[in-house]
């Protein structure tokens, strides 16, 4: 007998994809088997004549990933075997999948304007649960009695079979608006309807608006025109059609910030009106849950395109506030960078968190308020505010980690070898010898073997104490060049001769080019207006076993003194650091004889650097975190292998 396969590149253990096609098979009475393993799904027909009818039905309703790849098909003479899979549920930080959003902006049904529609693989989840396991009684939705409808569903709908969080509007969670004069109270179709025109219809006059949302507080502004906005200031989108118009996005980009992870991207502004406002780029959002969804559905009958917004909490200022009375643990918002063909989560939480990991050994882990622990024989990572009693034999915690002060025998681990450890987890590398590059505020190189990570070479060390005495002495000329850089930039001299000051080498270098904030992060931004092909050579070299900052750091100043550009100089300096990288990295694979190169740190995701790398590693074997982000997070995975 033959059977007939659809294969979905997904490269990511998570199931909300897979487990969506099973609902919607299991709705339309299609009989096909959904496999996922190897980072695919298999889609396996004994019915040829399913196939078309069903490959359609989930171009409607499946929603785009950020961890969906390619498509093949093919045919077998004998059915894969199916093994029932045996974990516990873990909740998503997801929007709302198709389904889920048709609803909501459906007038006959239940979920008309409910802002927490959802099932069971979609939708904001985590936020709500408190403990585990994933059921209501350890939810904030226990304050909440399912009415009738819901009931059933909860019986018989495939997509909301057992589902903890089941509500709508009938049953569901009510929002209050609240001025300093009034208070408004939504609790069905009608008044959340009126609630999100009236919060739209604000934002229009130019008062601002601070929205409880299940990912944490939000304070929205309409964008000005005739003002400019800070780099923390995000844009969300609230017409998917005007996102062309107002910046320049690659198709992959596109379809990252409209898929069902929802990333925050920053991406080039292409409209007059946002480059006023941002520059050359922006961070930008599209409405990523059902508060913020509505809220900007009603904007785009207004006629606005898009909103600004900040991260706040319940004391930020503003003129009226929305909020609902369910307690909430908020993630921090994951940020996703497109180099060339591949996707990396830089930094955040939401998208990778919680995790749940299989075939490890019973240990913990803690770092960064986070904790990966053992639960019905697996490990979940996730918040400490979640986590269970904890009972193991061994304990690892981040070296600094005030965790560690109440736990004597714990093992002290370092961010950058359990950084190296995820990726070659993530990357089936385990055992196998690699040369490993930690880049998240100083650069430090690795080797693995036998999974133990070594330091090759330190991270970057710089004393503020004595920066400008240090520069004057580096070599014969340089006190001219500290006494001319005063003398012309007596602003910029001042912050850096300031013994307070505890800046890496690279705040210092973006202090010394003047970005606006003294962070990488600042120079990055910097280095994309640069519309050329080449920088210049910013000096770049080891001394003592160490990056030689002083020199790179005099030669900036010598650039900056010189008059270059400031977009040229950030540029080179990526670029600059990304031919470091490539060189020490080959020449450790030259002495260890391994072709594999591990790159983590939450500045690999850089652009240019990252360009810089791939140009001159292209012979070698480049690996970096999948689905944990290349930021200090993934230590809580990384760790479980050490």
């Amino acid at each position: 007998m033959e059977y007939y396969v659809v294969a979905l590149e997904f490269r990511s253990s998570k199931r909300y994809i897979a487990d969506l096609i099973r609902a919607y098979a299991k709705k339309h009475d299609i009989s096909v088997d959904a496999i996922q393993r190897d980072q695919k799904i298999l889609l396996i027909f004994d019915d040829k004549n399913n196939i078309d009818s069903f490959t359609k039905l989930l171009d409607a309703v499946i929603p785009v990933s950020i961890f969906l790849g390619k498509t093949t098909s093919y045919i077998l003479d004998e059915k894969p075997k199916i093994e029932e899979i045996d974990e516990p549920k873990i909740p998503q930080n997801l929007a709302p999948c198709p389904a889920c959003q048709e609803a909501m902006f459906d007038i006959k049904s239940r979920h008309y304007y409910y802002p927490f529609t959802s099932c069971n693989n979609c939708g904001p989840q985590a936020p709500f649960l408190e403990k585990y396991s994933f059921v209501r009684k350890n939810t904030s939705f226990r304050f909440l009695s399912p009415c009738d409808a819901c009931k059933s569903e909860f019986e018989k709908n495939p997509l909301r079979v057992g589902y903890p969080l089941i509500s709508c509007s009938q049953c569901g969670v009510a929002l209050r608006m609240v001025d300093k004069k009034s208070e408004r109270i939504a609790n069905d179709s009608a008044t959340y309807r009126k609630l999100f025109e009236v919060a739209a219809k604000i934002l229009n006059k130019g008062e601002s608006l601070l929205m409880k949302t299940p990912f944490g507080y939000r304070l929205f502004s309409k964008v000005q025109k005739d003002q400019t906005y800070d780099t923390h200031t995000k844009v969300m989108f609230c017409n998917a059609n005007s996102i062309s118009h107002h910046t320049l996005l690659i198709k992959d980009e596109f379809t990252a910030l409209l898929s069902i992870e929802r990333p925050l991207m920053r991406v080039a502004t292409q409209s007059e009106e946002l480059k006023v406002a941002f520059g050359s780029s922006i961070l930008a959002k599209y409405p990523d849950e059902g508060m913020s969804m509505l809220l900007a559905n009603e904007l785009y009958h207004l006629g606005i395109d898009y909103i600004g917004y900040k991260n706040a909490n319940s004391e930020t200022d503003a003129d009226y506030l929305i909020t609902f009375d369910l307690p909430i643990i908020a993630p921090q918002e994951s940020m996703l960078s497109i180099n060339q063909d591949k996707r990396t989560i830089s930094s955040g939480e939401r998208i990778s968190f919680p995790s749940l990991v299989k075939d490890v050994t019973s240990k913990a882990v803690v770092a960064h308020a986070m904790v990966s622990f053992p639960f019905e024989d697996t490990i979940i990572i996730d918040s400490m505010q979640r986590a269970c009693d904890i009972e193991v034999e061994q304990l690892y915690v981040l070296e600094g980690d005030d965790f560690a002060k109440e736990h004597p025998n714990a093992k002290i681990f370092k961010q950058s070898h359990a950084s190296i450890m995820s990726v070659l987890a993530e990357n089936t590398l385990l055992g196998k010898d690699a040369v490993g590059v930690y880049f998240e505020e100083n650069i430090e190189f690795l080797f693995c073997r036998a999974n133990k990570p070594m330091t090759i070479i330190p991270s970057i060390d710089i004393n503020c104490d004595n920066f400008w005495q240090d520069i004057a002495t580096l070599r014969a000329g340089s006190d001219r060049l500290v006494e001319n850089f005063k003398e012309k930039f007596p602003e910029i001299y001042s912050t850096l001769d300031n013994s307070q000051l505890n800046a890496n080498t690279f705040e210092i270098a973006a202090a010394i080019i003047d970005v606006g904030q003294i962070n990488l992060e600042g120079i990055a931004i910097e280095a994309l207006k640069f519309l050329g092909k080449a920088g210049l050579a910013i000096d770049t070299h080891i001394k003592d076993n160490r990056f030689e900052s002083k020199a790179f750091l005099a030669s900036i100043i010598s650039y900056k003194l010189a008059g270059v550009e400031q977009e040229l100089l950030c540029y080179s300096v990526f670029e600059s650091i990304g031919d470091y990288i490539a060189d020490g990295a080959l020449q450790l694979c030259e002495k260890s004889g391994s072709d594999t190169v591990a790159l983590s740190g939450k500045n690999i995701a850089n652009q240019i650097l990252y360009g810089r790398l791939k140009k001159k590693l292209g012979s070698k074997n480049i690996v970096t975190n999948i689905e944990y982000p290349l930021s200090k997070e993934n230590a809580l995975y990384g760790a479980l292998y050490l």
